[in-house]
């Protein structure tokens, strides 16, 4: 009790020859300025709590209850390590480095709190979290319960419960959250669904985003721009998606007209994507004749993709289909002056309503690559209104 350490503020297990295997009894208020509050097995030392332990009111900036790193080792029986304190992540338990935690059916992790990721539990690096007991009533910013990091890995046996965390202010994953892709979906679903977890965004779990899909039209020809009625509202949906191919909520997603004539870089709006990883935006436009571009970008420096929408020249005259519900609005005979105009919608009622464009004048040149940011953009022209 009160005792103090660079790493394992009472106990600590360093080298492959170095185990210490607790038989009960309570390990309670020690510090460790980097890691492990409680205990620190490092460099492939190895630590078991057993007997029923418990591990409480200690504080680390890394893992406040136990520390782990360089393939060493923390197993927890009839164990419970509570209200543990982290200044930075794992406010229970962190394991790094190829290091391993496993949470047996009787031990549980709960009550603590990290400040940045990791209420309960963190994996980072290439670390394995291999638990079939408790991980409850924890509190972060990120990843309530557990947070998984880099390529560590996630093993979940039917009896893991992740319930009743928290995500706190404006945090993602009450449950869990998963920037690795080391997990077994049916089995975070399992631990972590309807288990009282909460969080502003991805309640139960939640996922690194790793996919930005424009949905809504990349074409548009004729975009109506008119300065004195609502013409103009330009819609946009995005489908954001993680590992799986499973859905991120409440990812930022930003939109600024740039490239244009009288507008460089100008900020249209923002919205945060729904629960099915979708964000809607809807984006008044004004500017005159000519080209321009939308760009939208995932407001979060993660991986990587980059969408160029080009818009081709309409066939003057030409009658194209008229938008659908969602679609943006888009004027018919973009490119025509306004007797032109005039002319050819006349004609174009009167023509049998078989008469459209071919498909193929409507494909757009989508080229693929790689970038820092998750940015898509929509060019979009507008008809000349000044004659």
């Amino acid at each position: 009790m009160g005792n103090a350490a660079a790493f394992g503020g009472c106990l600590s297990a360093e080298g492959a020859t170095a185990a210490i295997t607790i038989l009960g009894g309570e390990i309670v208020n020690n510090t460790a300025a980097n890691g492990g509050g409680a205990a620190a097995a490092r460099k492939a030392g190895r630590i078991i709590f057993s007997g029923s332990s418990i591990v409480s009111g200690n504080t680390a900036t890394l893992g406040a209850g136990g520390y782990a790193d360089q393939t060493s080792q923390l197993v927890l029986q009839d164990t419970i390590f509570r209200q543990n304190t982290a200044s930075k992540e794992g406010g229970g338990v962190y394991v790094q480095n190829m290091a391993k935690v496993t949470l047996h059916s009787a031990a549980a992790v709960s009550n603590n709190s990290a400040a940045i990721q990791g209420g309960g539990v963190v994996g980072a690096d290439n670390a394995t979290i291999s638990m079939a007991g408790l991980v409850d009533s924890n509190r972060a910013p990120t990843g309530g319960g557990i947070f998984l990091g880099g390529q560590a890995k996630l093993l979940l046996l039917p009896s893991s419960t992740v319930a009743h965390n928290a995500a706190t202010g404006q945090g993602m994953g009450g449950g869990m959250w998963l920037d690795s892709s080391s997990f077994v979906p049916a089995a975070v679903v399992a631990a972590t669904v309807n288990r009282g977890n909460t969080a502003l965004y991805s309640a139960s779990f939640g996922v690194l985003p790793t996919s930005f899909v424009l949905m809504s039209p990349a074409v548009v020809y004729g975009f109506v721009s008119e300065l004195a009625s609502d013409a103009g509202l330009l819609h946009a949906d995005v489908n954001i998606t993680g590992a799986f191919g499973l859905p991120c909520e409440g990812q930022l997603v930003s939109a600024q007209l740039i490239g244009s004539a009288d507008a460089q870089q100008v900020f249209l709006g923002s919205n945060r994507s729904d629960s099915s990883g979708i964000a809607h935006l809807s984006m008044k436009l004004r500017q005159p004749q000519g080209w321009c571009t939308v760009q939208l970008m995932l407001v979060l420096q993660v991986l990587k993709l980059m969408c160029h929408f080009q818009v081709t020249q309409n066939l003057q005259g030409v009658q194209k289909p008229k938008p659908t519900e969602g679609d943006v609005e888009c004027s018919e005979t973009a490119g025509a002056t306004p007797a032109a105009a005039a002319a050819a919608a006349a004609a174009a009622t009167a023509e049998d309503d078989s008469k459209v464009e071919p498909a193929e004048l409507l494909r757009p040149l989508v080229l693929f690559s790689q970038y820092l940011l998750i940015v898509s953009t929509l060019d979009v022209q507008w008809p000349d209104t000044t004659s």
